[in-house]
């Protein structure tokens, strides 16, 4: 039922689901839902279920943009799948790579149309704003409690990781946020 909400506020909204996809970020892998031949992630579920919903309404409305950079990247995925089915790859195995290639392109094409819009753009910025403040304050209180996995330590100190599963995955979502 997630999943069809999700797609529902897509479709009426796609700026709204751009900005669920932006609250997801911080979740990536805390949650997994099983499907056929294997978990999706908390954030591959989100972003497949705004695209459902998006992309057809964009489609509809005729708003679908494809620019230099979505005809290139579409031509990426097209190469991707024509070499993998060429190398007989069986299909859960490059499936996962394709998703991947596959749904940064679907949410290009979205983020293109839907951040036309100054208010949009503002939805956005706020919940990333608020994914940079919580993931800040959960990785100061890792810091002061010393709350972590024992893997987390060197030298004595925790590195924090935030609501993520490594601090690596924080400090990259921290840095290009």
């Amino acid at each position: 039922i997630a999943w069809l909400a999700l797609a529902i506020v897509s479709w009426w909204h796609p700026a709204a689901g751009l900005a669920i996809v932006a609250a997801a970020i911080p979740l990536e892998q805390r949650h997994s839902i099983p499907v056929i031949g294997a978990d999706l992630t908390a954030m591959e579920f989100t972003v497949w279920a705004v695209n459902l919903g998006a992309v057809p309404r964009l489609v509809q409305e005729r708003r679908l943009v494809l620019d230099r950079v979505a005809t290139v990247h579409g031509a990426v995925v097209v190469t991707l799948v024509a070499s993998i089915a060429a190398g007989g790859v069986i299909l859960p195995r490059w499936w996962i790579e394709v998703q991947g290639w596959l749904l940064a392109l679907l949410i290009y094409v979205i983020a293109r149309v839907a951040l036309a819009d100054w208010r949009a753009r503002g939805l956005i910025l706020t919940v990333l704003s608020v994914g940079v403040v919580a993931n800040a304050g959960a990785a100061v209180w890792q810091r002061g409690t010393g709350a972590g996995p024992e893997s987390f330590v060197v030298d004595g100190a925790v590195r924090v990781f935030g609501t993520f599963q490594h601090p690596n995955t924080l400090g990259a979502y921290l840095a290009f946020v």
